[in-house]
């Protein structure tokens, strides 16, 4: 168009200086001469010639600048993986042997996935049991310092099971366990305790039903571990269920809640009046100068040590029982407490163990089981003594009295009981080829079985019979 233009102003311009030099000098408007026209119309021409060279070099430069823009996109385009300092943008910086550029994704890598659970915390928690849940429980017991206390492992709520496995968790600097026995409702419990594995701290039981592949129901005690409360003990010791399993028939899990136990260290002695944890003749002493009016600032952890009678007076008392235990008279026991005696001189295989209540301190209730070693013995009858005679034990029930693993009595009464005496005797029959060994009759109760009318814990203190020749 630009071209078409300047040919048609060009063939105008012409003209018109053809038409004035055909005009008379006369004509002329101006007074110019033909000399002076003929150089304007060359100015003009030269001028007009310049502008046409002008918008041909701008025509140029205008498609160069839009070759060398198309050029550039192109490489844009080819260089858009590449996000930061793309070198196909600039030619003269590309290294002489280029690095592979990665293939453009055709997607976003999908994010990470969702936990599907969040992670353990590092001390576990229990959902609150339903009404429906079974509950596996420890039992809490009170020990001293050189006590073998019993703890049950029992369940209670239970929907049948087929198996179990458990671990529990114990102070091992402060607690040595000694046996795991059976409990009522399963036998041959397997422990890392009875394979002499070292436990450290962490006791491992199990259990199969070998015998009937179905599922075991009732509730009561599965095991019970024997602890020996290592000097220099004190507080309150957790025993914590830190892996529980339970399986049924049809080896589907079973939910079960856990419970945990104590046992806890009571913080005196009876007898040990200076608190060295020792009954020796500097307490024999101690009560001498307390009845001579010494006047011994005395805390209150030491005047119930002192007490030994434990009627709340320290008087005559307590020192003729604290005399007689420094003699070594036998079966004297220091403060309230259980002890318990064996006799195998009837005959026929048969020994006789009898639990009696010393120093009662006053009683409203009681509820306490009496273990013994049911591979070696058997219960056969049972006797009620004179204190807590209208108690109720497992072997009135009319249940096999053969099957029991421990018997077991209970009692109450809206006001306290004084007395001291008899409360029971259970006569054993020794099993065929246990004569000879050695059993233990132990007493065993938790806290909150044993209570004044206030509804107090009442600590009793046991006598037990350890380590009795079997008939």
């Amino acid at each position: 168009m630009r071209s078409f233009f300047k040919s048609f102003v060009g063939k105008l311009i012409h003209l018109a200086l053809m038409l004035i030099m055909t005009m008379s000098p006369t004509s002329l408007a101006f007074g110019a001469s033909w000399t002076d026209i003929k150089q304007i119309d060359l100015r003009e021409q030269a001028d007009l010639q310049e502008r046409a060279d002008a918008t041909e070099q701008a025509d140029s430069d205008a498609q160069n600048v839009s070759d060398e823009q198309a050029d550039l996109d192109e490489r844009v385009d080819a260089c858009r993986p590449i996000l930061v300092n793309p070198p196909c943008l600039y030619p003269t910086q590309i290294p002489a042997e280029p690095t592979q550029v990665p293939a453009e994704p055709t997607q976003m890598p999908p994010p990470p996935a969702e936990p599907t659970q969040a992670p353990p915390s590092a001390e576990p928690t229990q959902t609150p049991p339903s009404p429906d849940d079974p509950i596996v429980e420890v039992g809490s017991v009170f020990g001293r310092p050189g006590d073998v206390v019993y703890v049950d492992i029992s369940i209670f709520g239970n929907t049948g099971f087929a198996g179990f496995a458990m671990e529990l968790e114990y102070d091992a600097l402060m607690l040595e366990p000694l046996s795991i026995s059976d409990g009522a409702i399963v036998s041959g419990v397997e422990s890392n305790l009875r394979e002499g594995g070292n436990i450290n701290g962490s006791m491992r039981t199990s259990w199969v039903s070998m015998v009937d592949p179905t599922n075991t129901i009732g509730d009561g005690v599965l095991y019970t571990i024997g602890f020996k409360i290592k000097e220099g003990a004190a507080g309150e010791l957790p025993l914590t269920p830190i892996k529980t399993e339970f399986f049924d028939e049809i080896l589907d899990d079973m939910f079960v809640y856990t419970e945990p136990g104590l046992i806890t260290i009571e913080d005196f002695i009876y007898g040990d009046i200076n608190g060295d944890s020792l009954v020796d003749i500097r307490d024999l002493i101690l009560i001498n100068q307390i009845l001579s009016g010494w006047v011994l600032d005395l805390t209150p952890a030491q005047f119930q040590a002192a007490d030994v009678f434990t009627d709340g007076a320290l008087d005559t008392r307590d020192a003729i029982l604290l005399k007689q235990y420094q003699a070594g008279w036998g079966g004297v026991l220091l403060g309230p407490g259980f002890r318990v005696t064996a006799d195998s001189t009837g005959g026929g295989g048969q020994i006789k163990v009898s639990v009696f209540l010393k120093n009662n301190p006053g009683i409203a209730g009681l509820n306490f089981k009496l273990n013994f070693d049911s591979d070696k013995v058997t219960p056969v009858s049972l006797t009620k003594g004179s204190v807590f005679s209208d108690a109720i034990t497992n072997i009135d029930d009319g249940q096999d009295i053969g099957s029991l693993s421990y018997v077991s009595a209970a009692w109450a009464s809206p006001n306290d009981i004084w007395d001291d005496g008899l409360i029971m005797t259970v006569t054993f029959q020794t099993k065929p080829g246990a004569a000879g060994a050695f059993a233990d009759f132990t007493i065993q109760y938790a806290s909150g079985d044993i209570i004044n009318q206030k509804t107090d814990d009442v600590i009793l203190q046991t006598l037990n019979a350890i380590h009795i020749a079997l008939p």
